[in-house]
């Protein structure tokens, strides 16, 4: 694991930008399932760092092994405010499929998160 994936994964969004001025790469992926710190801040909800990343260059459709995206595991950990954010962004694919062939809204449907699920089928 990076130190970059640490701080996204505790949400640790001063750490994360010391980290990105000392010229740590935005999208090395780690972690049991390779995945980029954009995934590991998406999974815990910290929208804060979401939208650090993004700024400083990372890459909102890059996913990790199993190809889950980081709308992907914000929406299968129920993070409402966290999908909102990355469905605002223009280039985010909010249908993509890992590789199991679930979607952000299958993984909401199957934990139960219906604010989530309300989201993203609105």
């Amino acid at each position: 694991r990076t130190p970059l994936s640490w701080a996204a994964e505790r949400g640790s969004a001063d750490v994360l930008n010391a980290l990105v001025d000392a010229g740590a790469a935005v999208d090395v992926a780690c972690g049991d399932y390779a995945q980029p710190p954009l995934c590991f801040a998406a999974m815990g909800g910290h929208t804060t760092v979401v939208e650090a990343l993004l700024s400083a260059g990372a890459d909102p459709n890059q996913s990790s092994d199993n190809g889950q995206t980081a709308i992907s595991w914000a929406a299968e950990h129920g993070h409402q405010d966290t999908v909102r954010y990355l469905m605002g962004m223009q280039r985010i694919n909010v249908n993509v499929r890992d590789n199991a062939g679930r979607s952000a809204l299958d993984w909401a449907v199957h934990n139960a998160h219906e604010p989530v699920v309300r989201l993203l089928v609105d």
